[in-house]
């Protein structure tokens, strides 16, 4: 039997799942089922909830224990169910689903408590709605065999799950599974008003969920890199609040910012017991007594508060914008975190950026000063061809100087960038990191005595930005760069000076001048010393027939990025099943020219029919054709020259302003 009959050619499965054979048995991997994933503008996808029984959980025995009382349980709550082995270590897949779609909240909801009753299951891929996957039937296991269904053939395994049940009876099933766990004592009563799942409306209405909450030791936390709180927040600890103020509402979001930085229910445990540390938690000590004043809280009434407070605290966070960890810092504190970092780089040596690699990840660090700046925030979106523009490098130049400054501990990834979701790769900066040893690695320089002035902060980093997005590097090599700027900063010098101060060797060093002088960067003296001259980097690259390049890179990356998202619908138009696709409509041909306002995405992507030698005909994307098109759509000439334009006037070239650029003047 072929697993893409039980997976995706009747069309159970979601469309972000793939076909799986077994002819190619090396091939099989695992299909992703998304729970309650929303296809843009498309409403709610039809979901699959899988109850995953584990053998290394308790053994055979309890998988069937925790079968027999899951399926009674789901047939008495009237949702159908599907069983499925899971490979040859006794495993069971207990498959359920529901057409017209379950949140991720109801689905977290009925994973908890049912985790509580089955100690078998593995509620991982549930509390996922991203990533979280799970073997379909047919699929090979790792330890070998294949998963198989128990119980039913295919056409009735299909037909159970394309009806599936409604929302209203998994909302029955989660409040029976809750019910059962809170009378054995293995979950605490829900909260006073709040929802069913114990969110109040005040914070649901911020909107959907940004970061995943993840369960560990002790109860809920966000999953995000771990960092120290900045200083606004530990100001807002020592903060003695007045008697008449809103005590909770001051606790809430001191433990707000404690998740978002990554913190657990222990460390604002911490800070409760440290009241000289943090009086600004006195809620979570004592409360009003009837003199007025705060007594002290019964051991029990205190912990069930702070549970309660870092519960909230943490579902709120989830649900808080992506930037807000430093948006509410101020907009100094990042100028001051910029300059710290300039800081450290400077205070790394010469050494560091005169190696091979050096040059490019310093362009990086500064391109990223340049993002978080324009920001306001130090957590940005770093997407490689951006960055790469900024650094006047390709944005192949631009992954591998990043991959090496986050590794040396300068940066931290928080997420890495997803095609098919159209994000980049978000950075901040790195609280610490762990030395790997590694040839190569430099460990970055965590702390400095000064920190660079954080006043003209922009302009300073916007003058390096220009600077190494210098086309004329490209013909003498970026190197030359830090010799040209050892002749600004002395204003004037003699050759010996220089080639004293150098980080390279004479010899180098005394290439770099002979260079910069036939491009009419420096000039000597008859006195025999350098200064700068007053031509541009523009004027230096166009005299070399080298004027452009870096306005090429801001093209590529716009059209790239448009060609992108364009594939990227595609992909997604194609996992869509046949009545879906009907539901849509035919699709505007690939040359058909976009409305204002209109989605480019939604038209047909370029395709090639080749046939094969059995006269089998076959469709190939044509990737070249789509660029071509993007390119004419977006104006490529005229963004080159607007790019150029920048150049000249001896600014910043950011693929994001391109249209901004105005050349009337």
């Amino acid at each position: 039997m072929r697993a893409a009959d039980q997976v995706s050619g009747r069309g159970w499965v979601n469309s972000y799942s793939t076909e799986v054979r077994l002819e190619d048995v090396d091939a099989v991997r695992p299909v992703a089922m998304h729970l309650a994933v929303h296809r843009r503008g498309l409403g709610p996808v039809y979901t699959l909830v899988a109850l995953d029984l584990d053998a290394s959980r308790g053994g055979r025995a309890q998988v069937d224990a925790d079968e027999a009382r899951l399926r009674a349980l789901l047939l008495s709550a009237g949702v159908p169910v599907v069983v499925a082995t899971s490979g040859p270590s006794g495993g069971r897949h207990l498959w359920t689903a529901c057409p017209a779609g379950l949140g991720p909240h109801l689905v977290a909801r009925l994973a908890r408590a049912a985790e509580q009753l089955c100690p078998s299951l593995d509620i991982a891929p549930l509390l996922n709605p991203r990533t979280g996957c799970v073997r379909p039937p047919g699929a090979a296991h790792r330890e070998g065999g294949h998963s198989v269904l128990a119980d039913d053939d295919v056409d009735t395994a299909v037909r159970v799950l394309q009806r599936g049940a409604t929302p209203a009876a998994f909302a029955r099933l989660a409040h029976a599974l809750e019910g059962l766990a809170r009378a054995a004592g293995l979950l605490p009563e829900p909260l006073a008003g709040g929802s069913e799942d114990g969110v109040p409306a005040s914070i649901t209405a911020r909107g959907p969920v940004q970061r995943a909450i993840v369960t560990d030791r002790q109860s809920l936390r966000l999953d995000v890199p771990r960092r120290s709180l900045g200083p606004a927040a530990l100001h807002a600890l020592a903060y003695r609040p007045r008697q008449d103020e809103d005590h909770s509402a001051l606790v809430h979001c001191r433990a707000r910012s404690l998740a978002l930085a990554g913190g657990t229910l222990a460390d604002l445990q911490l800070l409760v017991r440290d009241r000289a540390a943090a009086p600004s938690l006195e809620w979570l000590r004592t409360a009003r007594s009837v003199t007025g004043n705060r007594a002290p809280l019964d051991e029990r009434e205190a912990d069930r508060r702070i549970k309660r407070v870092w519960y909230l605290a943490v579902q709120d966070a989830a649900r808080m914008p992506r930037g807000s960890e430093q948006g509410s810092r101020g907009y100094d504190e990042v100028l001051a975190d910029v300059a710290d970092l300039l800081a450290r780089a400077a205070a790394a040596g010469t050494a560091r950026w005169t190696r091979p690699s050096g040059p490019s990840d310093l362009a990086a660090l500064h391109a990223l000063a340049h993002l978080m700046l324009m920001a306001g925030t130090t957590e940005v979106t770093a997407d490689c061809r951006r960055v790469g523009v900024l650094m006047g490098r390709s944005h192949e130049t631009a992954n591998r100087a990043l991959r090496r400054i986050a590794a040396d501990g300068w940066i931290t990834v928080l997420e890495e960038a997803d095609l098919y979701q159209g994000t980049g790769r978000r950075i901040t900066l790195a609280a610490g990191h762990v030395c790997t040893g590694e040839s190569g690695h430099a460990c970055a320089v965590a702390t400095t005595e000064e920190a660079a002035p954080a006043m003209d902060l922009r302009a300073a980093v916007g003058d390096r930005i220009v600077l190494q997005q210098g086309d004329i590097w490209h013909r003498i090599g970026h190197h030359a760069r830090r010799t040209l700027l050892a002749v600004e900063d002395q204003v004037v010098a003699t050759t010996e000076q220089l080639l004293s101060l150098s980080p390279y060797s004479p010899r180098t060093a005394l290439r770099h001048l002979v260079r910069l002088a036939e491009l009419g960067l420096v000039e000597q003296d008859k006195a025999g010393r350098w200064r700068r001259t007053d031509r541009t980097l523009a004027q230096a690259a166009r005299a070399a027939r080298v004027l452009g390049r870096t306005a090429d890179l801001a093209v590529r990356t716009l059209v790239d990025q448009a060609v992108t998202a364009w594939w990227a619908a595609h992909v997604e138009w194609s996992r869509l099943d046949r009545a879906a696709k009907r539901r849509i409509g035919p699709r505007p041909g690939a040359d058909q020219g976009v409305l204002p306002g209109a989605d480019p995405t939604a038209r047909a992507y370029p395709q090639i029919a080749e046939t094969a030698a059995d006269g089998r005909v076959t469709l190939r994307a044509d990737h070249q054709r789509a660029w071509a098109i993007e390119a004419e759509r977006l104006g490529a000439a005229g963004l080159w020259h607007r790019a150029v334009h920048l150049q000249d006037q001896d600014q910043v070239v950011d693929p994001s302003q391109l249209h901004l650029v105005d050349l009337t003047g």
